[in-house]
């Protein structure tokens, strides 16, 4: 996993870039309050599912903590969610990724699964 955030122009917008996702570890978008805009995930090999958590990426445990939300993504698809209002987290923006949904998440998705996020700091 390779996860980079670049800034958006001069606003307090940023994309976040994740080259792989996996359930081994769980990356941190941002730490303190956070407003998610969009999530685009490209799953080329087999079902994802992105486990998005309300925490700074400390403490976390996947297949233990109940994630926020899950955002599917088909085998061999694409995946686009947009937020309008975004969807809020107080403590930061984390996720993981599984084949499994909800809190369950042993199996990593397969190939090379990249997601990007747009957000804002709140």
């Amino acid at each position: 996993m390779a996860y980079t955030q670049t800034p958006f122009g001069q606003s307090d917008l940023a994309v976040g870039i994740e080259t792989d996702v996996t359930t081994t570890a769980v990356e941190n978008v941002r730490s303190g309050a956070t407003k998610l805009l969009s999530v685009y995930i490209s799953s080329p090999s087999s079902v994802c599912n992105l486990k998005l958590y309300d925490d700074n990426g400390t403490g976390l445990s996947v297949g233990t903590t109940v994630p926020v939300g899950c955002l599917p993504c088909a085998s061999g698809g694409i995946a686009i969610y947009s937020f309008d209002p975004p969807l809020e987290f107080e403590e930061g923006l984390s996720y993981a990724a599984a084949t499994e949904d909800g809190t369950s998440a042993s199996t990593s998705p397969t190939g090379t699964v990249p997601v990007y996020f747009t957000y804002k700091e709140d």
